[in-house]
């Protein structure tokens, strides 16, 4: 968001303090952007143009009541949301319209399950396969591939609050972590060139 945007300050919170602070040095370092703590997200919500929730929370942890005209608001799992939430942004995007990832889950047979948590699961049980799953009714929302490519128009006015729902992951972490591993490897001179052409076959050998 720095990278697109003339961010001037970021405040970030963690319910524990030493993470939220140490967190806060980093990214400041990093960024080189004005960076503090703060000790609730309802006092970042009340200042904040751009509201992110990345927590690995199975429940709601950005209530309607902080959403204010002109904000963004984004996530990094549908949870933190929820579903009143949601209903109260004027412009809703979305990562896919794919329901849930494919998940394959010890104890639950063989059969794929559609659920975005375990908790899903453990309150609800294991679903009838032949039962498809209540959709939610953001499903039908643009996808931001859409928004991107001019397809379809992104905020229309100044106080639209605007959300990206990213209720399938982009998988940045993966690509992410994969090049710091590269990289490392690279310095220390560990593994080995292999042939491009093994990643470029159509069929298997």
């Amino acid at each position: 968001m720095c990278a697109i945007r003339p961010i001037k300050k970021v405040l970030v919170h963690s319910p524990t303090k030493a993470n939220r602070e140490k967190f806060a040095a980093e990214v400041e370092k990093e960024l080189n952007v004005s960076v503090a703590a703060a000790i609730s997200g309802e006092l970042i919500a009340e200042r904040a143009d751009i509201l992110v929730a990345a927590t690995n929370s199975v429940s709601r942890v950005v209530p309607p009541e902080w959403l204010k005209p002109g904000m963004h608001v984004t996530c990094v799992k549908i949870t933190e949301l929820g579903e009143e939430t949601l209903r109260k942004v004027d412009r809703l995007v979305i990562h896919t319209r794919k329901w849930a990832p494919d998940n394959y889950i010890t104890g639950f047979n063989d059969e794929k399950v559609e659920a975005h948590d375990p908790i899903d699961l453990l309150t609800e049980g294991a679903k009838v396969p032949s039962v498809a799953p209540k959709q939610p009714f953001w499903l039908g929302a643009p996808e931001l591939k859409d928004v991107i490519a001019g397809k379809l128009p992104g905020r229309q006015s100044a106080k639209e609050i605007t959300c990206f729902n990213n209720n399938i992951g982009l998988g940045i972490q993966f690509a992410a972590l994969g090049k710091a591993i590269f990289d490392d490897a690279k310095a220390k001179g560990l593994g080995r060139e292999i042939p491009t052409d093994w990643f470029l076959e159509t069929v298997h050998p």
